[in-house]
This record gives structure tokens, C-alpha cells and sequence, in this order.
């Protein structure tokens, strides 16, 4: 009995005099350089080369599908705009000043060959031809959002030199060419004016001959060819003029015979 009760005291006392758990030992958030999130000790997520996010915290898992936690887009990366700048901010800080967050642990790393944007954002943006001719600097998925053409990663607008309405740069992309006869195929504006043809401008398709007046609808603009509805108008306005003459004839015919 008599030590049944010392072993039990000692259990109790060996609790009382163990070291508290440290801050070290605590659990937390950890996010490796790709944006993947485990839960760990300090301690061993620093040992991996990672970031701890803090004692307590927890990974949130991937919401909107970019491929890093949530957890850990409050981590400072690269933020890059259009104009070539770069600020290393935290995703939602990035995208509160609508830039482009290169993921935790990113960096911007300065204009180290002087051609005005910040190294780390040169492979982000690239030049969007739009169907007026115009071009401005977007991330590829904005471009196609509004039915621009991308014309690359780390692409420039290049203005217009020669005062034609179109940007030089997207005088090399694809655009409707149409043929004097009406037929339409995809080629860049100095191939399909080099053979003496209209090009429609960047970013435009060839739309297929859809009404079956031999033009293809693409370049119905330029042939000046009626459409199916305006062949209709066109031919009930010949009618009612035909009909209105007749009645006239016929009139003058009749006030004639009874002048007799």
C-alpha cells in the first residue's frame, strides 16, 4: 500500500516539474517556397528551408484553386503591374493594388538589363492586340477575357509608326484575309497585303460563308454585297415599285379612253 501511494506521488510530481511545452514545440502553419502548407513545430519546418507561420496557426487549404494555400498567401512575394514595376507585397495586399502575385517566397529582384521592368515580372505580361488595332500590356488570362489577342509572355506594344491604326506589334499576328472574290483565310497583315489582299486586322476570324452569297461573312463589309435580309428588303421595294407603276399606266390608260 505504502508504495503504491510513493509511485503515485512521484507520477504527480514528475507532471508538476516537466518543462512547460515551448513556443519551439508548438504547432503551427508551415509553407514550403511552392505554396504547399503542413503543420509542424517551428523547429522542424525552419530546418527544411520553409516559413513558419506562427505558433497556433493552421494551413486553410487551397480556395480559389491557384495552387497555394490560403495559409500561406500572407506571406510577402513578388507583385508585378503592367508598367514593368514590382513591390513585394502579400497576395491580398497584390491583388488590393490589381498586380500579379508570383507566389510566396517570390521576390523582385530590380532591372538588372535596363529595359524598364523589374527581372523578377518579365515572363508575367505580354502584348494583347485587340480587333481595333490597339495594344496594351495584360496577363494572358486577361487578354483572352476581353477577346484579346496574347501575343506572348515578355511581348511588347511597339505604337504605330507607320500611322496605320494598328500597332506594329500585332501587324505580326493572325487576322481575316479577304480575297477581292470573297474568300477568307488567317494570315498576318504584311502576307495578306503582300498578295494584294484586305486584312480585316489582329485578332479577327474568317467567319464562313453562313447566308450562301459566296462571300464569306468576314468580308461582307468590303465586298459591299447585300445580305439574305437586305436581298429581301431589296426585292420588296422593286415589287411595291413595280406595282405602284403599273397602277399608274393603268390610271393614265383609263382617263384617256374616257376623254374619247
Amino acid at each position: 500500500m505504502r508504495k503504491g501511494i510513493l509511485i503515485h506521488f512521484g507520477f504527480i510530481l514528475y507532471v508538476c516539474l516537466m518543462p512547460s511545452r515551448s513556443s519551439a514545440q508548438e504547432m503551427g502553419a508551415c509553407c514550403s517556397p511552392q505554396g504547399m502548407c503542413m503543420e509542424m513545430t517551428e523547429e522542424e519546418c525552419l530546418s527544411g528551408g520553409r516559413e513558419w507561420m506562427g505558433p497556433g496557426t493552421t494551413c486553410l487549404g487551397d480556395s480559389d484553386g491557384n495552387g497555394v494555400d490560403d495559409a500561406c498567401e500572407l506571406l510577402p512575394g513578388a507583385c508585378c503591374f503592367t508598367s514593368g514595376d514590382c513591390l513585394d507585397l502579400s497576395r491580398p495586399d497584390c491583388d488590393a493594388a490589381a498586380g500579379l502575385w508570383l507566389g510566396p517566397n517570390s521576390a523582385c529582384q530590380g532591372d538588372n538589363d535596363g529595359n524598364g521592368k523589374d527581372d523578377a515580372c518579365q515572363d508575367s505580361f505580354g502584348a494583347c492586340c485587340f480587333q481595333d488595332g490597339s495594344c496594351s500590356i495584360e496577363v494572358q488570362e486577361n487578354c483572352v477575357l476581353q477577346g484579346g489577342e496574347f501575343l506572348g509572355t515578355g511581348s511588347d506594344c511597339l505604337g504605330d509608326s507607320d500611322g496605320n491604326g494598328v500597332d506594329d506589334a500585332c501587324e505580326n499576328g493572325l487576322g481575316a484575309c479577304c480575297s477581292p472574290n470573297g474568300f477568307c483565310y488567317d494570315a498576318t497583315r504584311v502576307d495578306c497585303e503582300g498578295a494584294g489582299r484586305d486584312w480585316m486586322g489582329p485578332g479577327t476570324f474568317c467567319l464562313g460563308d453562313n447566308d450562301g452569297n459566296g462571300i464569306d461573312d468576314a468580308c461582307e463589309e468590303l465586298a459591299n454585297v447585300p445580305t439574305l435580309g437586305q436581298w429581301g428588303l431589296l426585292m420588296f421595294s422593286l415589287i411595291l415599285l413595280s406595282t405602284g407603276t403599273a397602277a399608274i399606266i393603268r390610271r393614265r390608260y383609263v382617263l384617256s379612253h374616257r376623254s374619247l
